[in-house]
């Protein structure tokens, strides 16, 4: 059984990087402001085109993107941490390491990306391929451990450990995938600083 005071704490976790969230995003407005570059697909499949268009603040995907990474890598933490001290020992603990690093690599990208700092795309690219490439395994191993202890191959699978890992892995993959969704649709946004750097020409914002 979960001890009852671990879900007030991860709930306390989540509501106080929420705030520092909407925080960020409020200090950070200024910058998303103005006409900025937003690759949209219009026409076949597989055509994209890139069109300047009004922001007055960071777009939709871009915030919920930003709010979902650093509520998820604020409460995996905690909840990573406290398993492995206090539950007993399973043989799935350690599998939970690469999907924690993937939820907290999406936390700092969120950040980028609020910022709409160029660093971000990069970040974030390696950040979706490590986030689903460790969820997807994470989630096997699960389904694995929980299989063999059933059938009598293996020790009593931790119940506790394997809802865990099941949950963080499904939260990753959600993290991920609206990371990945904003980078691709505003990437030009975020691309168009560094060329403009390069370039020499003024920035579009205002």
């Amino acid at each position: 059984m979960v001890p009852q005071a671990i879900l007030p704490a991860l709930a306390v976790a989540a509501l106080v990087s929420a705030g520092a969230y909407a925080r960020v995003e409020r200090r950070t407005r200024p910058r998303w402001t103005g006409l900025v570059l937003a690759e949209s697909t219009v026409g076949p499949p597989y055509r994209a085109t890139t069109e300047r268009v009004h922001a007055p603040c960071a777009p939709p995907i871009v915030r919920a993107a930003a709010l979902c990474g650093i509520v998820v890598g604020s409460v995996s933490l905690p909840g990573v941490v406290w398993a492995m001290v206090t539950l007993r020992f399973d043989g799935l603990a350690l599998a939970l390491l690469p999907a924690l690093g993937s939820t907290l690599g999406a936390s700092w990208a969120s950040l980028l990306l609020l910022a709409r700092r160029q660093a971000a795309v990069d970040v974030a690219r390696l950040t979706v391929l490590v986030a689903r490439t460790s969820s997807v395994i994470l989630l096997v191993l699960a389904a694995l451990h929980f299989l063999a202890a059933r059938l009598g191959w293996s020790d009593a699978a931790s119940g506790p450990y394997t809802a865990l890992a099941t949950a963080l892995a499904l939260a990753a993959l959600v993290q991920a995938t609206l990371l990945g969704q904003a980078i691709a649709r505003h990437r030009g946004a975020l691309e168009g600083d560094r060329s403009r750097r390069h370039t020499g020409r003024p920035s579009s914002r205002s």
